[in-house]
């Protein structure tokens, strides 16, 4: 840190859901590939945001970098849920995700029938938009609270990707953050 300041260099640690998953490995994304498919990168390695326990952790470790290390702000990045692209094929199936969807969909687990039903998709990208959008309240009053930064890398395809994956960062913005 002493070497930053002195070549007047802000320090901005990365956090998100993919950078955190050793923390929590129980508790990543989890779906069921065929034999003889690619495996996505994410199955197993990044966090999904449907666990409580996952985005307090996220929440958590941003409180720990900014109170207690001498960075100058943070950056969220892979805040969101796994890439669009495996989403689209694999939704995830960990518990938690299956405890969210049984009370409106009846069933735990996506069907190809569900993901090309919009009503379904709906409430899908509903709930992983409110998981982000309550995780990035709570991780912007703690990074405020310390006076420090808070940017975001936010995915370049808006529509593509960033809705599918929970991340309006058109709202954010509009919200002020």
């Amino acid at each position: 840190m002493a070497s930053a300041k002195k070549y007047n260099i802000a320090v901005h640690p990365i956090l998100g859901f993919g950078k955190i998953a050793a923390l929590a490995p129980q508790w990543t994304y989890r779906a069921t590939i065929p034999e003889g498919e690619e495996v996505p990168f994410s199955v197993g390695r990044s966090l999904c945001a449907s666990w409580q326990q996952n985005r307090d952790t996220l929440v958590n470790a941003v409180a720990e970098l900014v109170d207690g290390y001498a960075v100058d702000g943070l950056q969220l990045d892979f805040f969101r849920y796994t890439n669009m692209d495996f989403l689209a094929k694999y939704p995830c199936e960990c518990q938690a995700c299956g405890d969210r969807r049984e009370p409106w969909l009846g069933h735990r687990n996506l069907t190809r029938e569900d993901l090309a039903a919009p009503g379904v998709m709906y409430k899908e990208l509903r709930q992983r938009h409110q998981n982000i959008y309550q995780t990035l309240v709570r991780v912007h009053r703690v990074v405020r609270e310390s006076g420090k930064q808070l940017s975001l890398a936010a995915r370049a395809r808006y529509y593509k990707d960033a809705l599918y994956e929970g991340q309006d960062w058109a709202r954010f913005v509009q919200e002020g953050f």
